[in-house]
């Protein structure tokens, strides 16, 4: 969850909406809510693990151990899509990956490039991501995030 929370709080520029005197809430796809417990099985993830902690504005974020060894997995949706977050220094390494007939990026967060690795994917309300970290994964990150999405693929928004 370290990389994911770091990556995040380095991209708290993300705005809210609001009502002069009335805050409203993000209305866009939930990995904590909306990831079912088959699913998360299905890739590895251990449902009874889950941690939703993470609370930042403009992100949905959830973490799971995994039986990927010592990787943990994320699953975060950000209001905005890839393109906005490329622009961000806080991500850096983007590459252009299809999973499953989708396209898609892997990056990594920038500054912490052995910790983990992410798939993002573009969807109606901003985008999705999937990340595998565990410490001094390297570049084996990404392979595993690659798998993990897959799986997970059917289950996210488009």
């Amino acid at each position: 969850m370290r990389t994911v929370v770091s990556a995040l709080m380095l991209a708290a520029l993300v705005s809210g909406c609001s009502i002069p005197g009335k805050a409203v809430e993000a209305h866009f796809w939930d990995p904590c809510t909306e990831l079912s417990d088959q699913a998360l099985r299905e890739a590895g993830a251990k449902p009874e693990t889950k941690d939703d902690a993470v609370k930042l504005k403009g992100w949905h974020v959830c973490g799971w151990q995994t039986t990927y060894d010592t990787y943990r997995l994320n699953v975060a949706s950000s209001e905005d899509s890839l393109a906005t977050l490329r622009k961000r220094a806080a991500y850096a390494d983007f590459r252009v990956v299809e999973v499953g007939g989708r396209s898609g990026q892997t990056y990594l967060v920038a500054g912490d490039r052995n910790g983990g690795c992410t798939v993002g994917f573009d969807s109606a309300r901003g985008s999705v991501h999937v990340e595998m970290t565990r410490r001094k994964a390297g570049d084996a990150a990404c392979q595993v995030a690659l798998v993990v999405a897959r799986k997970l693929l059917p289950n996210l928004p488009s």
